[in-house]
């Protein structure tokens, strides 16, 4: 099984997200993130994936749960972070396609799949 940790990024009542390129030509808007490597822990790894894939600068405020993802089979760690710094921007164009921060409605209307439920529930408590 992989591991991978994702950040939620709160910035001004909107949340940080990529456009990722898929091998098949699909395109999806995630939460930045990728898989942890060998050494690192799952928070060290969140921290360096938003940067790499956004430009962004953050902190970890606290692990908003965890799961087993239904179709990849990855483990996945969701962390809420606290902006720090950096102005977003397209780091690795081979992965990502565009980087924005969206609000609550953008997000439920650009996500395609189902949004892990404690992350939903946040998104829903403290996004406008």
């Amino acid at each position: 099984m992989k591991d991978v940790s994702c950040g939620i990024v709160n910035k001004d009542d909107k949340i940080l997200m990529v456009k990722r390129c898929k091998k098949e030509g699909d395109l999806s808007w995630v939460f930045p993130g990728g898989k942890i490597e060998d050494g690192e822990t799952s928070d060290e790894a969140c921290i360096r994936e938003v940067y790499e894939e956004t430009g962004v600068n953050v902190s970890i405020i606290s692990l908003i749960g965890e799961r087993v993802h239904p179709n990849t089979g990855f483990k996945l760690y969701y962390y809420l972070c606290k902006y720090e710094s950096g102005e977003i921007r397209v780091l690795d164009e081979n992965e990502i396609l565009e980087v924005a921060y969206k609000t609550k409605d953008e997000i439920f209307r650009d996500v395609k799949t189902d949004i892990f439920e404690p992350v939903k529930k946040y998104i829903l408590k403290n996004i406008k």
